[in-house]
């Protein structure tokens, strides 16, 4: 029977604070069908992120808004990052953590949760929505990826003309990125933001991807309902057939090394990388070693608040991968000759 390529979800979730949004994450978190998860509006500073380890399928990547070094003033606000399913930590790569952004690489794709500014028609929200569209647009010119994956709380409607709106459009237009209207994918009316003091309903989140590769896999977007959601925003969904299922990663996780032939080629032959197919060689080993610096350095950046966030065991098991993807990738792509071969007068150019 043929394997059944699985689904791969994301959502995105103004909080409203993290107190207001805990409970809806927790309920998603516990059925583990997300993988990745756009959270805006924690209200946390950097002393209390780790409340989000309290999610224990998951790791995040993301910064408070707030300085801690100032008394706050008011009630606490902003903060954006991205949870990721811990079985998908290995393949990803921190690329930007900004007050308002985040940007992060899984696999060849790049995810990107943005919170914008209200759209009040003010000269300050128009120069702030341009700072993160170029900043932003700093970083995907100059990184490689198959496909991007931006949503976030955008705080005006798409399909509306106004400043922010236009803007918005504009710089999705330039890096072929498509929003899609909720609405269509919905049977009855929907709304992203509601305030019932207020009447005030509108569809100001949003969740965009590339139209060139990644628009035919979409299979539902839609807003999850949810009894125990006290944010004045709803959770969205994006559901896509699979297309992480169909890309080859080379991973230490399905190389295999036979430790005796190892044990022959090391102490009977050498490797001829004068003769091998050095740029293979080089991408086979950057492919096998990103994921294990990836680990190195979420532990490094966690030192900060924890203390002796790793142990013997992971040490041994990130020099047992190291290891075996040098020596995978040499025994793909570099030749070896017996030690004996060449005479001792003899060099091997």
């Amino acid at each position: 029977m043929a394997s059944t390529i699985p689904d791969f979800s994301v959502m995105s979730y103004n909080l409203h604070g993290f107190n207001q949004g805990e409970q809806l994450l927790n309920e998603v978190c516990l059925k583990s069908q997300i993988d990745i998860i756009f959270v805006q509006e924690h209200w946390l500073n950097n002393d209390s992120l780790s409340k989000f380890n309290s999610f224990t399928n998951y790791t995040y990547y993301g910064i408070s808004a707030m300085n801690t070094n100032v008394i706050l003033c008011g009630r606490p606000y902003g903060g954006v990052l991205i949870m990721l399913k811990k079985s998908l930590a290995q393949y990803a790569t921190t690329v930007a953590i900004k007050e308002r952004f985040v940007i992060l690489k899984v696999k060849d794709f790049l995810f990107i949760n943005c919170y914008f500014p209200c759209d009040d028609k003010s000269i300050e929200s128009h120069d702030i929505l341009l700072d993160i569209i170029a900043d932003i647009s700093s970083y995907l010119d100059n990184i490689s990826y198959r496909g991007i994956i931006l949503g976030g709380d955008f705080n005006c409607n798409l399909l509306k003309n106004s400043s922010n709106s236009v803007i918005i459009r504009e710089f999705l237009n330039v890096y072929d990125i498509g929003f899609l209207d909720i609405m269509k994918f919905n049977s009855s009316d929907v709304y992203t933001y509601g305030n019932n003091s207020t009447g005030a309903y509108s569809v100001i989140d949003y969740i965009c991807i590339s139209n060139y590769n990644l628009l035919q896999c979409v299979k539902s977007y839609d807003v999850l309902n949810s009894a125990v959601n006290f944010s004045d925003h709803e959770a969205i969904v994006l559901v896509l057939s699979g297309p992480f299922s169909s890309i080859p990663v080379c991973t230490n996780n399905n190389i295999t090394v036979n430790n005796n032939c190892v044990e022959d080629v090391l102490l009977n032959s050498r490797y001829r990388f004068d003769h091998g197919d050095i740029d293979s060689y080089y991408e086979c080993t950057r492919l096998l070693l990103e994921p294990i610096a990836c680990e190195i350095n979420n532990v490094i950046n966690s030192l900060h608040y924890y203390k002796n966030n790793y142990t013997p065991h992971d040490i041994e098991h990130w020099y047992t991968g190291i290891v075996n993807a040098l020596l995978y990738a040499s025994n793909c792509f570099i030749p070896h000759t017996k030690i004996n071969t060449f005479k001792s007068r003899w060099d091997e150019a």
